[in-house]
């Protein structure tokens, strides 16, 4: 009978020590600068929730800014565990069609069961709960979408250069057809939002592979004409609708008409941010978080960040965004392999977009769609998006560094043993 000796025992001071090794020499392959924007955001987050939550609701009730608080950061913790799985992921398998198939599959699947099963907010039925935990479906679709268009993009332009096989074809038209089939779900909830901006991140990553200038001009002239369209049918729009959607247009067109009913919570935004002023009121000294704003803590934190830190703390906020978007598409020039930098320059167009959509609500510049805002706003769903988002990039981004690694040769002189 073999029994262990201590002679094959491995302390656990030189373990840790081991995977300690390992870790840092994984990490000097990591974009620190964003990773360290990453942690800021987060942590300024967390700030904002506990400052946006200590007020009282809209029914007189003093919130408890832990109950807020406490899922936040298991959610953050949760998408540390996603962002250290996802790094030890190889990178074949991210470029692996099987592989996109299969995460649409799930979707799709998680998809149909959420119109049975689903809950129903702000007008749209797109939400689940896994037992204390509530989770939108289509936030994840995002980041699987730029992944798989951007392994089709990047196939296509090898098709391009190459020749067209058959196998490829089958694998591109399987994953645009279920992606197709995933915003028809989505659409249904209704959540025509999310569907803007899934096909907003993909055909701005088809404009930018110059697949064909044809559909790139074709694109940008539909997406003009249609909201033109919309701007000028809705400023012309008497009265409120009994849709939903609609009356998100209504409200973005002429807030002030609608102050007591659709309006409301955008006049109150405004309000918000005119209080602020430069400097703001001060941290926790906000009035607006005492009922008078709803959602303040996810759709309309940057109102909130705008009344108590006032113009330079939204500055600051936006000096953050602007970093980490320059990371991303730093890495997507840089970048070596065409998959990779697809994939960073999609990740890149999706937080730009869903930075824009939330500011861009809240300033009444385009219509209200519930969408939060990066790592500031509340929402479990919303942290774990991004964090796997974050984990993509920095994944591309090792994977680029690590092929740069210079190869150490040794060479031998001539003149050894002190000869000359």
């Amino acid at each position: 009978m073999n029994q262990e000796t201590p002679h094959n025992k491995m302390p656990v001071g030189a373990l840790i020590r081991t995977y300690g090794y390992k870790l840092k020499d994984k990490v000097k392959y990591f974009d620190i600068p964003l990773l360290l924007v990453t942690f800021v955001l987060i942590i300024f987050g967390l700030i904002m929730i506990t400052s946006a939550t200590s007020g009282t609701s809209i029914t007189g009730e003093i919130n408890q800014p832990w109950a807020f608080l406490k899922p936040q950061l298991f959610s953050v913790g949760l998408g540390l565990v996603i962002f250290l799985i996802m790094m030890a992921v190889p990178q074949q398998w991210l470029a692996n069609p099987l592989l996109h198939l299969l995460a649409l599959g799930i979707v799709f699947l998680l998809l149909i069961y959420t119109a049975f099963a689903g809950e129903v907010r702000n007008g749209a039925k797109s939400w689940i709960q896994v037992g204390s935990f509530s989770l939108q479906i289509s936030e994840y679709l995002k980041p699987i979408a730029v992944l798989v268009y951007a392994w089709v993009l990047a196939k296509l332009s090898e098709e391009v250069r190459l020749f067209k096989t058959q196998h490829l074809v089958l694998f591109r038209w399987s994953i645009v057809g279920l992606s197709i089939l995933c915003l028809f779900l989505i659409a249904l909830q209704p959540d025509f939002g999310m569907v803007a901006i899934i096909l907003a991140i993909i055909i701005i990553m088809i404009l930018v592979s110059k697949v064909s200038l044809k559909i790139n001009l074709a694109l940008l002239g539909i997406g003009g004409l249609a909201y033109a369209g919309l701007l000028i049918y809705f400023s012309n729009y008497q009265g409120q609708s009994d849709s939903y959607q609609i009356n998100r247009f209504l409200a973005m067109v002429n807030p002030f008409n609608f102050r007591q009913g659709i309006g409301y919570q955008l006049v109150n935004g405004y309000y918000a941010m005119s209080r602020g002023g430069w400097f703001g009121v001060g941290l926790g000294q906000g009035q607006m978080k005492n009922g008078l704003l709803p959602e303040i803590q996810t759709d309309f934190i940057f109102a909130h960040i705008g009344e108590e830190l006032g113009i330079f703390g939204l500055a600051f906020l936006l000096g953050l965004f602007a970093f980490l978007l320059y990371r991303l598409f730093y890495w997507a020039g840089q970048a070596q392999s065409q998959f990779s930098s697809l994939v960073l320059f999609g990740l890149g167009v999706l937080f730009f977009i869903q930075i824009t959509v939330n500011v861009g609500g809240v300033l009444g510049l385009i219509p209200l769609t519930g969408v939060t805002l990066p790592f500031i706003s509340y929402g479990g769903s919303s942290v774990l998006n991004f964090m796997l988002t974050l984990a993509l990039a920095q994944k591309m981004i090792y994977t680029e560094k690590r092929s740069r690694k210079p190869e150490i040769n040794v060479v031998y002189s001539r003149y050894q043993g002190g000869k000359s």
